[in-house]
């Protein structure tokens, strides 16, 4: 019985250094704020046809980053019928950098029931305002800004 009772003490000692160490493991990649994002995010402002202006656009941050990606797996997808008919509000290019390729290129629409991408010819989405969409919006919004005041200037 007691060799039972010390065993059972070492599986609960080993389970909690194992839990601390996962969430010490958790909280540094959540707070590495030091260190750039793993992708490389811009978003540039439609100057008509094909030409897009990066100049001004800034890199996301990690935060910024997170929520792009979580919006963009979160997305619904849609047919293209469903999709604005005007030209769109930004360009998304998303990349490593060290491997020098846009892994994801993508046209924004901002309405206002949610922000709507077409990337390529077959991949329409979605992402309502209630599920991330707002979120996105002042991300996309802030950069366009930045687009914005180059000309004023």
């Amino acid at each position: 019985m007691k060799g039972n009772k010390r065993a059972y003490q070492v599986v609960i000692a080993i389970l909690a250094v194992v839990a601390v160490a996962l969430a010490a493991g958790n909280v540094y990649f959540l707070t590495r704020p030091d260190e750039p994002p793993d992708y490389q995010v811009v978003i540039g402002v439609p100057k008509g046809g094909d030409a897009v202006d990066f100049t001004q656009s800034e890199i996301l941050d990690h935060d910024e980053t997170r929520t792009v990606i979580f919006g963009l797996i979160g997305a619904q997808h849609v047919t293209e019928s469903d999709l604005p008919t005007a030209d769109p509000d930004a360009v998304m290019h998303i990349s490593v950098p060290e491997d020098g390729i846009i892994y994801y290129h993508s046209s924004i629409w901002l309405e206002e029931d949610g922000v709507w991408l077409r990337s390529g010819d077959r991949l329409f989405q979605y992402l309502p305002n209630d599920y991330g969409g707002e979120e996105m919006a002042q991300i996309v919004q802030k950069q366009l800004d930045l687009g914005a005041k180059s000309f004023i200037e």
